[in-house]
């Protein structure tokens, strides 16, 4: 299995709309921590990093890329949703955040990424990155056969703007912000399941999956 290493990046919103939702989202963003160090467990002979980023009127790299078993969890005092919308800004910020870090594997295929991003609401205040640059950015990489990317909506419907980033609708899910333990769910079976997919040599960009299909 030459692809050892995964790069598991979730981008959040953290606009003020976000408040009403707060303990349930930082209770998902530890779930998944838990799920990737559960994987790492299930398969040592793979490599599991992660990373997350925050998005309100600005940009935050909140928890940097570690090592998931080091990792830290995320808290309440961390996560303080305020403002608008930088979604774009967060997205593109991201990518070429894990294609500095991790340029050698990326390179010579040693390393898939996974993006996984979560919002309540419309682009409203980036001002480095468009819709368009994003769009041809997750064309591109996915064409690569390895990245992919994974939009959630929290009562919001996503699909429009999804498909506006060139996201598959198969990447593509809406949620109740009261049905966060579901979205917890299908995101812990979806990373063990390309965990999985990975050591059988089956690696595929369609990251998103749910044990009820």
């Amino acid at each position: 299995m030459k692809t050892s290493k995964t790069i598991y990046q979730f981008v959040l919103d953290q606009s003020g709309s976000m408040s009403n939702a707060r303990p349930q989202t930082v209770d998902l963003f530890n779930s998944q921590l838990k799920t990737l160090r559960e994987a790492q467990e299930m398969h040592p002979e793979q490599h599991f990093y992660a990373a997350l980023t925050v998005f309100d009127t600005e940009v935050y790299h909140t928890i940097g890329f570690s090592v998931v078993q080091g990792m830290p969890s995320l808290n309440l005092a961390d996560y303080q949703p305020s403002g608008g919308t930088a979604m774009y800004d967060a997205i593109g910020d991201s990518i070429a955040r894990i294609q500095t870090f991790f340029a050698p594997e990326l390179k010579s295929k040693e390393a898939s990424v996974v993006v996984v991003i979560l919002t309540d609401g419309m682009e409203n205040s980036s001002r480095r990155h468009t819709a368009s640059a994003i769009s041809s950015q997750v064309k591109e990489l996915e064409q690569s056969g390895s990245w992919s990317f994974t939009m959630l909506g929290a009562d919001f419907d996503v699909h429009q703007l999804a498909e506006g980033l060139n996201l598959k609708q198969s990447s593509t899910k809406q949620y109740s912000k009261s049905e966060f333990f579901e979205m917890q769910q299908d995101l812990s079976f979806s990373i063990l399941s390309y965990a999985q997919e990975k050591k059988a040599g089956k690696e595929s960009i369609e990251f998103l999956k749910s044990d009820k299909k």
